[in-house]
């Protein structure tokens, strides 16, 4: 991350290319390689790899834009003119017959080295802006390492060689070059250059590159012959190959950027080697003079040592003078710091005993510290023997031989003493060495004393008018009561709580009213903090309330009494009272609520005896959602509030009433005698609520079904509770509008229709649920018309199921719409098979349709799907309903039956009423909805041939369904007798065991295959 508009070699400007220092690196190697072993294109490729580098340099400026671009692509231009020289020479040397000035390679050479190390000075320029010292360092050993190469390389071989001096000069360029590279580099590593990877790869190859130029003056000025083989020349391959790999890393990019100057230091390291260096002229200068026996000279060079040495003594011990200061003024201003975050005295003492622990150098001994001087035994300042201190300051030196006594110009000094003094215990030599420092540290001292002493001053002052503020101005009462009840003290909010009485000089029992003074007599009696509740009745003011604190500082010096500290907590309290009232009570009913009741159910629970039964009565309103549909909310709102009145007056005094849902109560009945009283009670409620509801004008009824339970039959509480809602549960199973009372066996049947239900689950998720089919005869001929869908349900357990035992419950559930969907499509693909093997007209099926499924967005698109699917003609469908699931979606219901049913009219199926005349509203149903069919219910078929009334009836049934164009099927025809009555009634359909029992659907096709067309053994 780049912090403070700083790069870091993990982000780079241009982002990382590590791709391209490795093809550099394998390029490199190759022409190294190249370079060994074909000598004859060493020339050639001795260019090419020094050209290389050149070019790696630029790259990497482009890759990474560095800041400083102009030190790297001098670098680049000095490393591109050795390139020149090299391809000059290689040139020169294929063409031997062209004349060439000799002085052009020297050109080239000046020209790189001059580059070069122009590049790295503003590189290092760039880096390190204003650091002087450092460079003077540098110069100093580039000026030693010169004097070095001109003693031992140029003065033994300027004579008595045949080189030319210029010759010899251009070979000294070499390693002098590298001489003024070894400082610039060393500065590169300065402010963080250690960790830049570049830097590293630039120092590395000016090192090898140094070592291959010094190698080649020595070899080129001495007495062996120059060769020119890759022993000598691997330094500078390593050079070229280094400093190309250090533009091509992502850290060339900080290499040029300014660091912060480092703080001044003198490290004893570069104090050794600046001295070193300098002594190293002045001892080659003795060496020569004694190798060649001069005295003048041998004397002057041991004298300018001698110096040197003595001057180097010098400076080392101002250094050492130096340090120990600058580490004494830390300690000093470290101390400083401290005393000015002081709060006490304590702090300034201690401040200064852990700076005696530093400048004396003895951890765990208190050499520095704070005393008081008495008027008694005053203490003489400055140094002084141990054995002429005063009794108790000889103590604090301990068996040390004397003490630096320092006063402090403390302004404010304790009370009964005289002014600090500092005391610093020694040997007077440390003592004498230490006594600057320790009197800057006495007059810190005196300063932190100063000032803590001041704040002390301010804040008592500050507390004093700050308190005085408070308690004139603060919202509650304060009262100071002394011994024997009187005020002494009453703040001004403590005047108003009691006014218009007059409070000081008052006894507190007479003006807190009766029942109060009991109160008040144990608050002054006891030493309690805890706050108490005060009902005051005072003359001129109703009873309120006031939570008061009493504070027994009859032992602090100050008050020497109670303290009293009170509130008017009226209003509060009548909140609380409301709040909790309105977390109990239910905000429609004004009965207590779920919470309310769960609390009063387990304390009533816990007192209950098998002698004393509690009984728990759970009411639940019938059809309460039709009426909210059809209403609105705000009608059911006054419903629920009217029943739960009506039930509240419906139950025995002392019985407790609550609203625990949404239209469900609870009654709990303590104090029963006999079942029957429970049973009463439970009737008056189903009749009271029952009672019909006036709102608006309109009138409105709603039924209750009622379950209770005994505490007798339960173990808990929770157990109890449900009992009552399985007896609850029952009783509108049963047929709602009344009560049940709990017994074990609905347990037993919650368990068998939960398994049953599981099970149910299964089966239709595996489709083994079947289908059977009974036929629908003509009577007039007993021809099959058709046939009607019954599923039955081959249970492993309990054997094969009829549709009333569990179509009912997938009703309830909600399995009817995925159960209702299979048996849709199979009944259709069924009668798609049926029609394959008749000739028209064709046989149809008939399938029922319970409730929720019309209330299933998606039945009609479910039929239509199904007939698009199989390619039935929809005439040939018909789809049964019952009155009941009408009464529950039909258009008195606020339900969707008339739209559900118009569009399936529109999709062309034929629509039957099942089970007519068992409803309360079969007849409006004939007019007002699209039914095709009417199925007269097995009650009435059955007494056809004993009743004459049971005939009429059916034949008015009949009449009327023909004035409509409306179809009749009489179920339940189960003897010849019925069947001929019905025909003398016109009717036209009938069904029942005595036309035959439902099939499979392979049995039906066996039977349509028949021909002619197919008659019942029953009509023969």
């Amino acid at each position: 991350m780049a912090v403070a508009g700083r790069r870091t070699p993990e982000a780079p400007a241009g982002g990382q290319r590590p791709g391209v220092a490795i093809a550099y690196l394998v390029w490199m190697c190759a022409l190294a390689v190249t370079y060994v072993q074909w000598p004859r294109a060493a020339g050639v490729t001795w260019t090419v790899l020094v050209g290389s580098t050149a070019v790696a340099i630029a790259a990497g400026v482009l890759l990474y834009r560095p800041e400083a671009r102009g030190p790297w692509l001098l670098i680049s231009a000095g490393i591109a003119a050795w390139a020149g020289e090299s391809a000059y020479l290689t040139a020169l040397g294929l063409a031997s017959s062209t004349a060439t000035p000799p002085l052009a390679p020297q050109l080239f050479s000046a020209a790189g080295y001059g580059l070069t190390l122009i590049g790295l000075l503003l590189l290092v320029r760039s880096r390190t802006v204003g650091d002087r010292a450092e460079l003077l360092d540098g110069l100093t050993l580039a000026c030693t390492i010169a004097l070095l190469a001109w003693i031992f390389l140029i003065v033994p071989y300027h004579d008595g060689h045949d080189q030319m001096l210029n010759e010899r000069l251009a070979v000294l360029v070499y390693p002098l070059s590298g001489v003024v590279r070894v400082p610039l580099l060393a500065r590169l590593f300065a402010g963080g250059g250690t960790r830049l990877a570049s830097v590293w790869l630039l120092a590395a190859g000016a090192a090898a590159g140094f070592a291959s130029d010094l190698a080649y003056a020595i070899l080129y000025l001495g007495e062996h012959p120059i060769s020119m083989e890759f022993g000598l020349d691997i330094g500078w391959v390593a050079f070229y190959a280094a400093w190309g790999l250090a533009s091509l890393h992502p850290s060339m990019a900080l290499v040029g950027e300014p660091t912060p100057q480092q703080s001044p230091r003198a490290p004893w390291l570069r104090f050794a080697l600046l001295g070193g260096v300098c002594l190293i002229a002045p001892a080659a200068l003795l060496g020569w003079a004694l190798d060649h026996r001069e005295g003048e000279l041998t004397a002057l060079g041991a004298f300018a040592c001698a110096a040197i040495v003595l001057v180097l003594t010098r400076l080392g011990l101002i250094l050492l003078d130096y340090r120990r200061a600058g580490a004494r003024g830390r300690i000093v201003g470290d101390a400083g710091a401290a005393m000015v975050a002081a709060v006490d005295a304590q702090d300034v003492a201690a401040a200064l005993a852990k700076a005696g622990e530093a400048l004396f150098g003895s951890p765990g001994r208190e050499r520095l510290q704070l005393a008081w001087q008495t008027e008694e035994q005053p203490v003489r300042p400055g140094l002084v023997p141990a054995v002429r201190l005063p009794e108790p300051f000889r103590d604090l030196v301990g068996s040390h031989p004397a003490a630096l006594v320092l006063p402090l110009a403390v302004n404010i000094s304790r009370a009964g003493h005289q002014p600090a003094v500092l005391i610093a215990a020694g040997t007077p030599y440390e003592l004498v060495a230490l006594h600057e420092p320790v009197g800057t540290l006495a007059a810190q001292a005196a300063l932190a004393l100063d000032r803590v002493e001041l704040g002390h001053e301010v804040r008592r002052h500050a507390s004093e008018a700050y308190f005085r503020t408070l308690i004139q101005n603060a919202a509650d009462g304060i009262m100071i009561v002394q011994d024997g009840g009187r005020i002494r003290y009453a703040s001004p909010s403590a005047g108003r709580l009691f006014a218009p009485a007059q409070l000081e000089g008052t006894l507190l029992g007479e003006i807190v009213g009766g029942e109060a003074v009991g109160k008040v007599n144990a608050a002054l009696r006891e030493r309690d903090a805890a706050p108490v509740v005060w009902v005051l009745d005072t003359p001129g003011r109703e009873r309120f309330d006031v939570e008061v604190t009493a504070d027994d500082l009859r032992d602090d010096e100050t008050i020497g009494a109670v303290v009293l500290t009170l509130r008017d907590v009226t209003e509060r309290r009548e909140l609380e009272a409301q709040l909790t009232r309105q977390a109990y009570h239910d905000a429609l009913t004004g009965l207590p609520n779920r919470r309310h009741f769960q609390q009063r159910l387990e304390y009533a629970f816990s007192q209950a005896t098998p002698e004393n039964p509690l009984y728990l009565l759970l009411a639940d309103l019938d059809d309460f959602k039709e009426v909210n549909d059809t209403r609105g909310h705000s009608t059911g709102d006054e419903l629920l509030k009217a029943a739960g009145q009506r039930l509240a007056v419906s139950v025995r005094p002392g019985d407790s009433a609550s609203r625990i849902g949404g239209d469900e109560f609870a009654v709990l009945l303590g104090h029963v005698r006999d079942p029957g009283e429970v049973e009463a009670v439970a009737e008056r409620i189903i009749e009271a609520i029952g009672a019909p509801y006036l709102f608006g004008g309109e009138p409105a009824t709603v039924g209750v079904s009622v379950g209770f339970a005994s505490s007798r039959q339960s173990a808990s509480a929770e157990e109890l509770l449900s009992n009552a809602d399985l007896a609850l549960y029952a009783s509108k199973h049963e047929g709602k509008h009344r009560w049940r009372h709990f017994e074990t066996s609905l347990h037993a049947e919650l368990l068998e229709r939960a398994g049953l239900r599981a099970s149910l689950d299964q089966a239709i998720a595996d489709r083994s649920i079947a289908l059977d089919y009974q036929p629908v005869v003509e009577l007039e001929a007993g021809r099959v018309i058709g046939f009607e869908a019954l599923a039955r349900w081959p249970h492993p357990e309990r054997g094969l199921l009829a549709p009333d035992r569990f179509i009912p419950l997938a009703e309830q559930t909600g399995q009817i719409i995925p159960l209702g969907r299979w048996i849709m499509r199979q009944a259709v693909r069924e009668a798609a098979a049926w029609n394959a093997l008749v000739r028209a007209p064709g046989v149809w099926v008939g399938i029922n349709v319970a409730g929720r499924q019309l209330a299933d967005p998606g039945f009609v698109d479910s039929v239509a799907e199904a007939l698009d699917t199989f390619g039935v003609p929809p005439g040939l469908i018909v789809l049964e309903l019952t009155e009941s699931s009408l009464l529950q979606h039909g258009q008195h219901g606020g339900g969707r039956a008339p739209a559900v049913l118009g569009a399936l009219k529109d999709l062309g199926v034929r629509i039957a009423l099942d089970d007519f005349g068992t409803g309360f509203s079969s007849l409006s149903y004939l007019t007002e909805l699209p039914v095709d069919i009417l199925k007269i219910d097995k009650s009435f078929v059955s007494g056809v041939s004993r009743s004459p009334d049971r005939v009429a009836l059916v034949e008015g049934i009949i009449r009327i369904a023909s004035a409509l164009r409306i179809e009749v099927i009489a179920e339940g025809i189960e003897t010849r007798e019925q069947w001929d009555r019905l025909a003398a009634t016109d009717c036209q359909y009938g069904q029942g065991y005595l036309f035959g029992r439902p099939m499979p659907g392979r049995d039906v096709r066996d039977l349509l295959r028949l021909d002619p067309p197919v008659r019942l053994p029953a009509a023969r």
